[in-house]
């Protein structure tokens, strides 16, 4: 274990510290502006599609189809939550949540561990099933940000430009 926190780059743990102090303020109230609802789940997108290797159209398929359930489970999520609109500022108020801290701690484990797979035993990375878990999880993860997101936007943006 000890060796394998010391081969991990500093920009991780500052990474770690970052996730854990967002998902921290999350578990209070905050507002945001609706133009700044999409950047998390964008960046995330951007990300994971940057990071992830797609070996095959099957590979595509299983990340396709997790993204859909991801999707589906963040609308379900964003729908059930309480917020307050705020139109003349064109802000929206969250609830506080543990669920934030939760999800970045769990990318964040599943994303060292991959990487870590990735740089310690190679012939395991470069199985067909550990690339089609991986693509899996990342597409969950953003289907499910996204999701969130665009429930969210739907329950207050879409509704006022009437």
């Amino acid at each position: 274990m000890k060796n394998i926190l010391s081969e991990t780059p500093v920009w991780a743990f500052v990474l770690l510290a970052y996730l854990i102090s967002i998902g921290i303020k999350s578990l209070k109230p905050q507002t945001i502006a609706w133009k700044k609802l999409f950047f998390l789940p964008c960046g995330f997108l951007i990300w994971m599609f940057f990071c992830l290797h797609f070996p095959g159209p099957l590979h595509i398929g299983a990340w396709l189809l997790f993204l859909a359930a991801g999707l589906g489970l963040g609308w379900i999520l964003g729908q059930s939550m309480k917020i307050r609109v705020n139109l003349e500022k064109k802000e929206i108020e969250l609830p506080g949540s543990p669920l934030p801290l939760i999800l970045f701690l769990s990318i964040f484990a599943v994303k060292y561990f991959f990487g870590y797979l990735h740089g310690a035993h190679e012939e395991i990375a470069e199985l067909p099933l550990f690339s089609f878990l991986e693509v899996g999880f990342f597409g969950l993860f953003s289907g499910f940000f996204l999701g969130r997101t665009l429930s969210l936007w739907r329950k207050t943006v879409i509704p006022f430009q009437k």
